[in-house]
């Protein structure tokens, strides 16, 4: 009976490791070859933006309506197109420029003249809090462009609803059937009374 040698065995190794070797360069060369469209991506999180083709229309998406934030009033504007006029509470408001009435002129963007035709006072829907809503009928611009309707909505902080009264410092109270003089400005879009209380006087 013969012995193989280490020396064969060695030899089988080698080619072995020969023909592995010659193998994996092969199939790397083959997928160096599949073209980069043909291979498919794994793990794509999130799906690529579609261009429209020429000719076809531009899709926007619709802008969600904000919800209030928690203890904001819930504002429904009587009729299209009406500003309304959105108020803080509290003395914060305040600083020493509202005493002197020019500040108050030229810090206005708009003063308006008109009569106060509606004053109603609702909780928040978390009930938590009170908001005065005032209607009031434009009849005079004394500064700035006139809006397409001549009305605002004015919302303050503070009222009465039922037995319950809600009082904030330095907030303007409205009468129904008052003529009023009103100071406010335009700040990113919303309104707001200017000076608070110092913003507003019955003529």
């Amino acid at each position: 009976m013969k012995f193989i040698s280490n020396q064969f065995f060695s030899k089988i190794w080698i080619v072995v490791i020969l023909v592995i070797l010659v193998a994996g360069g092969f199939l790397a060369w083959q997928y160096r070859k599949v073209p980069k469209e043909e291979i498919p991506k794994v793990g794509v999180l999130e799906k690529e933006a579609e261009t429209p083709k020429e000719g076809e229309p531009t899709v926007t998406p619709k802008k969600e309506a904000e919800t209030p934030k928690e203890g904001e009033p819930t504002v429904t504007p009587t009729s299209e197109g009406q500003i309304i006029v959105k108020q803080s509470g509290g003395a914060g408001l305040l600083i020493p420029e509202c005493g002197d009435k020019s500040y108050i002129t030229e810090t206005a963007d708009y003063i308006v003249e008109g009569v106060v035709e509606k004053v109603e006072s609702k909780s928040n829907q978390e009930k938590t809090s009170i908001f005065t809503y005032t209607d009031l009928q434009i009849k005079k611009y004394v500064k700035g462009s006139p809006f397409p309707e001549n009305s605002l909505l004015i919302v303050t902080p503070g009222g009465t609803v039922g037995e319950i009264t809600l009082w904030v410092e330095d907030q303007p109270i409205f009468h129904q059937d008052k003529e009023i003089r009103i100071y406010f400005q335009a700040t990113n879009g919303e309104f707001s009374i200017v000076c608070a209380q110092f913003g507003v006087e019955e003529i």
